[in-house]
């Protein structure tokens, strides 16, 4: 083998390994990318859960302005946005109900707390299934 047949040969290895070490590189940046974006998310989503009552409005709307671009951490986003925010209808429903209690239509407030015990029952299905895609994508996320 000549000269420059050896040196074609070390720049065609060289060439390969440095495309699967970009190859390589490129994944675990974007590994990266979305560990980092789901660790801000469930961040955000955990102090929205522990929050006390008059704190959790002010957590709830820093959660919706989290930004995202993986579409199944997006998805878990607007999924706990949503058990939360139907869970906060659901408390100021019942809130106005008794509220009311003297003074309004007793046939009017059961229907109106009948309505927020339907919105805490989604509420809760929906927190539950937030939970759930949370633990599995932190699963996916450890390994």
């Amino acid at each position: 083998m000549g000269v420059n047949a050896r040196h074609a040969h070390w720049v065609g290895a060289l060439a390969c390994f440095g495309s699967i070490w970009l190859a390589v590189g490129c994944r675990a940046q974007t590994d990266r990318d979305r560990d980092a974006e789901l660790s801000r998310i469930l961040f955000a989503v955990e102090r929205v859960r522990e929050a006390d009552y008059q704190a959790k409005g002010g957590a709830l709307r820093a959660l919706e302005q989290e930004s995202c671009a993986i579409a199944e951490i997006c998805a878990l986003r607007d999924l706990c946005i949503s058990g939360y925010q139907t869970h906060e209808q659901s408390v100021k429903l019942s809130q106005s109900v008794r509220g009311e209690m003297a003074s309004a239509d007793p046939l009017l407030l059961a229907k109106q707390l009948s309505q927020s015990e339907a919105l805490l029952k989604t509420s809760r299905q929906q927190l539950a299934a937030c939970n759930q895609r949370a633990t599995q994508l932190r699963h996916q996320m450890a390994r």
